[in-house]
């Protein structure tokens, strides 16, 4: 008969004794927590036992209580679990995460939940993961990032992507080929990194930075060109864009207006302008 605590070790406070003085020392004892366990072992689809996987105990609903790695016979033991309804799964590289078992906790008692794992047959692929940042190092989110095989001269693209608030990707899933990644987004320059022949299985880190366009950056100018004295816009009117330096104008730009009298530049970069318009016939 398995020897049990009904109430908790209860210590006193410690005390001197004089001679023949009779000590009073009353204790209140309170009652053991009603614990159980649970055990048992994870296999594979052959029967064999699975040595370090890791078993999880989660509360009915689904929160993290505890977890246990297998020994070398798959034999796995979690104790001390207050008396009520759980969840257990396991886990181990290589294998397919089985469905959560329902597994009552009885006090006192120890409940056996075998648990069988079954191989991952993607387990022999490749994936190709990383992260794409701009040029001082800060992570991009919403980056598209392509993955194409190159074959001789052919490129298949193989999927596309999105970057996470992190700036990361992932590819899964893959089989063996000489790999190329593209990535981008607006407002950036695409770039293409050549990652190479992989061959099966592996885990393939490749980061990629992304520079922004400089066209990306510019702005327009545009505007109407009227007639003072009646309003109407002018047609064919010369407008030049200067760009100003301390007390120096540069044309950097010109063009004409069209019927209704508009003008636009367009990539202009950051600095300080001025605009002028005319119209000149020769006679």
């Amino acid at each position: 008969m398995a020897i049990r605590d009904q109430f908790i070790l209860q210590p006193s406070d410690s005390f001197n004794m004089n001679g023949r003085q009779e000590a009073d020392q009353g204790l209140e004892l309170y009652d053991s927590p009603q614990y159980g366990s649970v055990t048992g072992t994870v296999r594979d689809t052959n029967g064999g036992p699975l040595e370090n996987a890791v078993v999880k105990l989660f509360t009915a609903n689904n929160i993290p209580f505890e977890h246990t790695v297998t020994n070398a016979q798959g034999v796995y033991l979690i104790d001390q679990i207050p008396s009520g309804n759980y969840n257990i799964t396991s886990s181990k590289q290589g294998y397919l995460i089985p469905n959560n078992i329902p597994v009552g906790v009885i006090p006192n008692q120890e409940s056996t939940v075998n648990i069988t794992m079954q191989t991952d047959t993607n387990v022999e692929k490749l994936t190709i993961y990383g992260i794409i940042s701009d040029i001082t190092g800060k992570p991009i989110e919403g980056a598209t990032v392509e993955l194409f095989e190159q074959t001789g001269s052919d490129r298949v693209s193989l999927g596309t992507v999105s970057t996470n608030s992190q700036g990361q990707y992932l590819f899964t899933d893959l089989d063996g080929a000489t790999f190329i990644i593209v990535a981008g987004k607006f407002g950036y320059l695409p770039v293409e990194n050549w990652v190479g022949t992989l061959t099966p299985p592996g885990f393939f880190g490749t980061n990629l930075t992304i520079a922004p366009d400089p066209e990306f950056n510019s702005g327009t100018v545009s505007g109407i060109v009227k007639s003072h004295s009646t309003g109407q816009p002018i047609a064919n009117a010369i407008v030049a864009l200067y760009a100003i330096t301390g007390q120096t104008e540069k044309i950097i730009n010109m063009t004409r207006t069209n019927a209704l009298g508009v003008y636009l530049f367009g990539e202009v970069p950051t600095g300080n302008y001025r605009v002028k318009a005319t119209v000149q016939t020769n006679s």
